[in-house]
Formats: structure tokens, sequence, C-alpha cells
């Protein structure tokens, strides 16, 4: 769970909130927030889709272990109808 506290710090930096900012925008206790990027709380899933539409990535970004940043390469296919 560190790997999601890990995550959840780092999105919250690369959009340039500080964790003030962030638990005013989820609303949500700053305690729990603290909890929750230190790896000592495990975020439910409605957290962290709350967190993925605030910070506009996507939920499985924050479930990816923490030595998966850089050189990944993503692509999705959606077929035309």
């Amino acid at each position: 769970m560190e790997d999601i506290g890990w995550r959840l710090k780092r999105a919250r930096e690369m959009v340039g909130l500080s964790r003030a900012e962030a638990t005013t925008l989820l609303g949500i206790h700053p305690q729990y927030m603290a909890d929750i990027e230190g790896g000592r709380r495990t975020p439910s899933m409605s957290m962290l889709r709350r967190v993925s539409l605030a910070y506009g990535m996507p939920v499985w970004w924050f479930l990816l272990p923490r030595d998966v940043e850089g050189g990944m390469t993503i692509t999705i296919k959606i077929p035309v109808i």
C-alpha cells in the first residue's frame, strides 16, 4: 500500500497542489490524506476515483508499482463503429 500512497503524493505534486489544497479540493481531512500518502491507510476505490478526477489521471496509474514511472507507452485501441 506504500506504493499507492507514494503515487498519490507524486500525482498531487505533479499537478502543483499542496496537501492543504488537495484536501480542500477532495473534501477530506488533512490527517486522512497524510495517512494515505504515508502508506498508513489504504484509500477506497471511490477515493481513488475522486483523486483521479481531481488530478486528471487514470485510476490505474495509482495502482502501479512505484518503480514503474517513466518510459512507459500505453496504447488504447478504440473500435470505430
